[in-house]
C-alpha cells in the first residue's frame, strides 16, 4: 500500500470518527444561534417590575372631583365618564374635557404650583391635559402667581397665591400629598356646591385614596381657598393653608403590560415558579401581581426588605422551598434581591433574574428557556443520530482495508452525510418538544449501530460478488465495482439517517419534513452531475438498481413506521 492510499485511509478515518455535524451545531450556537445553555437549569423567574411587567411610562389613570369620576385608558382618546352615586357611565373624547370649569380648575393648578417633588407627576397630567385643549398658554390668561408658600424638606403639598385676571380675586391654590391636603381642608365641591367636610365625608375620601392606591396609582390632590381681595406682602404656611375647600384629584400609574397575562399563564402551566424582586411599594406590587393574575389571591405572601433583614436563613429556605405558595418580594435593595438569588441556589432551584434590557421581553424570556430545556432534553437524540453512523462508516472502512479494496466511502460523500444531510436534520430534531431525555445511551447507540451495520455490510458485500468482485482483483476493476457500490450506501446511509430523524422526532416538525426534502434534493443533484461523480467515487445506477434501493428503503420505512407506532402505544 502505498503512502498515498496511506494519508487517504487515516483522513477517511479521522472524519469518519468525527461528528461534524454536533460540532457545527456546538458552534452555531455559540456564534450565530445564540443559545444559551446554562438556561436549561433554571426552575425560578424571578421578575423586576419596571419595564417588565408595567412599562416605562406614566399615564393618567383616574379623575375624581364633584361626585364624578373619569376614567381613562394608554393610548386612548376616549374617556368612560361616571357619577360616583349611579352606575351610570358614557363615553367621551378628550378634547371635549376643557369645556368642564373644574377640570380647567385643576389644570391651573398644576401649572401653577410647581413641585419639584413630583415633576415627573405632573408632566403626565400637564400633558393629558395638553390633549385635552388645556395647554399652558392657554391656563396662562386666567391667573397669575403673585407669591409662593415656603417649602422645606419634608413638605408633601405645595402652595401658591394666584390673582384671577379678568376679577382681580385673590386664591391660594395647594396640591400634593392627598391625605395632608383633606386634612387642611374643611369643605368640599359636591354637586357645584360647597359642603361642610365633616369626619364622615374625610373617612368616605380617605378610603377612596387607599383603593386608588392598592391598585397602584400615585394620586395627587386639589385644593384652594379664597383670600382677601387685598394683596399681603408675605403669605406664610399657617395663614394660607388652612380652611381649604376639596377640589378633587387625578392619579397616575405606569401601565400595566395586559398582553403578558397569556405569557404568564403558560409559564405557571409549565414547571417554572414565578417570583416578583423589586424596590416598589408593596400596595404596588400587589396591585400589578393581581392585575396580571401572578398570584393566587387566596394563597399568597408578601416579603418586604424590611421583614426579610429579620428573616433567619433557615426560616427564608423554608419559605422560599413551598411552591404552592406565591411570594411577592418587595421595597427590596440590591444586596436583598441578591440574598433571595443566592437562596434559590442554595436549596437547588436555580433563578432567572430579568435585569438586562435585553432580557425585558418576558415572553422572549420563557422561549428561551422553554428552547433551552427543549434543547437539553434532545441533546441525546443528536448523538443517538449522529455517532450510529460514524461507527459504521469506520467499520466499512476498516472491512475495506484487508480485502484490499478501494475504500466504498469517499471523503466527500462522509462531509455530504455530515454537513448536509445530518446538521439539517439534527437541527431540526433538537427543536421537537420531549417528555423525557433519552437514557442508556450508549447501549442505544451500540443497537442502532449494529442495526445499520447489519443492513449495510451484507449489502456491501452483495454488491461486489454481483459485480463479480473477488480478492485479488485488478486495481482498475476493483476502482469500477467500488464505485457502484460507493453509490449504494450513499443512498442507503442517507436513507437511514432520515428514517432514523424521523423514528428520534416527537409529533408534527415542518423542519424535519423540509430538511429531508432538501438533502433528497441535494442528493438527486450530485447523482445528475456527472463532474461530481469522481468526487464522491460514484456512477449513474441503472433502472434496476434504483428499484433495489427503493424496495429497501420501503422495508426500511415500513418497518419505521411500525417501530414508532409501537412506541407511540407503550
Amino acid at each position: 500500500m502505498e503512502i498515498k492510499e496511506i494519508f487517504y485511509i487515516l483522513i477517511l478515518i479521522l472524519l469518519a470518527a468525527s461528528p461534524i455535524s454536533l460540532i457545527i451545531i456546538k458552534i452555531l450556537d455559540k456564534s450565530i444561534l445564540k443559545t444559551n445553555k446554562e438556561l436549561k437549569d433554571v426552575k425560578r423567574l424571578c421578575l423586576k417590575v419596571k419595564n417588565v411587567l408595567i412599562k416605562d411610562y406614566l399615564i393618567v389613570k383616574t379623575i375624581i372631583y364633584d361626585n364624578i369620576k373619569i376614567k381613562a385608558t394608554d393610548l386612548s382618546n376616549t374617556l368612560q365618564i361616571s357619577t360616583l352615586d349611579k352606575n351610570e357611565s358614557k363615553s367621551i373624547e378628550k378634547v371635549n374635557l376643557h369645556k368642564d370649569d373644574t377640570i380647567r380648575l385643576i389644570a391651573s393648578i398644576l401649572q401653577l404650583c410647581d413641585f419639584q417633588k413630583t415633576k415627573e407627576i405632573d408632566k403626565t397630567i400637564s400633558n393629558f391635559f395638553n390633549q385635552c385643549r388645556l395647554n399652558k398658554s392657554l391656563l396662562e390668561k386666567d391667573y397669575k402667581v403673585i407669591d409662593k408658600v415656603t417649602e422645606y424638606k419634608n413638605k408633601r403639598i405645595t402652595t401658591i397665591i394666584s390673582q384671577k385676571i379678568s376679577s382681580k380675586e385673590i386664591f391660594a391654590f395647594s396640591k400634593g400629598n392627598p391625605f395632608e391636603i383633606i386634612e387642611k381642608c374643611n369643605k368640599i365641591i359636591e354637586n357645584g356646591k360647597k359642603e361642610p367636610l365633616d369626619s364622615q365625608r374625610k373617612r368616605k375620601l380617605k378610603k377612596q385614596i387607599e383603593t386608588l392606591n392598592k391598585k397602584g396609582q400615585k394620586v395627587i390632590a386639589f385644593a384652594y381657598r379664597a383670600m382677601p381681595i387685598k394683596k399681603l406682602e408675605k403669605y406664610t404656611e399657617e395663614y394660607v393653608e388652612n380652611e381649604l375647600t376639596y377640589i378633587g384629584l387625578v392619579t397616575v400609574s405606569n401601565p400595566i403590560d395586559r398582553s403578558l397575562i397569556n405569557t404568564i399563564e403558560k409559564i405557571k402551566k409549565s414547571n417554572l415558579k414565578l417570583h416578583i424582586l423589586t424596590k416598589l411599594k408593596e400596595r404596588n406590587t400587589v396591585a400589578i401581581a393581581k392585575e396580571l393574575n401572578l398570584v393566587n389571591p387566596q394563597y399568597f405572601e408578601t416579603i418586604t426588605g424590611s421583614y426579610l433583614e429579620g428573616l433567619k436563613e433557615k426560616k427564608l429556605k423554608k419559605i422560599l422551598s413551598n411552591k404552592e405558595k406565591d411570594i411577592i418580594f418587595c421595597e427590596l435593595d440590591s444586596k436583598q434581591k441578591n440574598l433571595i438569588l443566592k437562596t434559590l441556589e442554595e436549596i437547588g432551584e436555580k433563578a432567572f433574574y430579568t435585569y438586562k434590557k435585553s432580557e425585558y421581553n418576558l415572553e422572549k424570556i420563557f422561549k428561551d428557556i422553554k428552547r433551552s430545556k427543549t434543547i437539553n432534553k434532545n441533546s441525546n437524540k443528536l448523538i443517538l443520530h449522529s455517532i450510529p453512523i460514524k461507527i459504521v462508516e469506520i467499520i466499512i472502512i476498516l472491512i475495506a482495508i484487508p480485502l484490499n479494496i478501494f475504500p466504498p466511502i469517499a471523503i466527500f460523500t462522509i462531509l455530504f452525510i455530515d454537513i448536509i444531510v445530518n446538521l439539517g436534520l439534527e437541527l431540526s430534531i433538537r427543536e421537537t418538544n420531549s417528555n423525557k431525555k433519552n437514557k442508556n445511551l450508549t447501549i442505544q447507540i451500540l443497537i442502532h449501530s449494529s442495526i445499520i451495520s447489519l443492513i449495510i455490510i451484507p449489502l456491501i458485500f452483495w454488491n461486489l460478488m454481483r459485480l463479480g468482485w473477488s480478492i485479488g482483483e485488478s486495481t482498475e476493476k476493483i476502482f469500477q465495482i467500488t464505485q457502484n457500490t460507493s453509490t449504494i450506501i450513499l443512498l442507503i446511509l442517507i436513507t437511514i439517517q432520515i428514517l432514523r430523524a424521523y423514528l428520534l422526532n416527537n409529533g408534527k416538525n415542518i423542519y424535519l419534513l423540509l430538511t429531508s426534502t432538501l438533502s433528497i434534493v441535494a442528493v438527486y443533484y450530485i447523482l445528475s452531475q456527472t463532474s461530481l461523480h469522481r468526487w464522491f467515487n460514484i456512477e449513474t445506477l441503472n433502472s434496476t438498481q434504483y428499484q433495489i434501493i427503493a424496495l429497501i428503503a420501503l422495508s426500511m420505512t415500513a418497518t419505521t413506521i411500525l417501530i414508532k407506532s409501537f412506541r407511540q402505544k407503550i
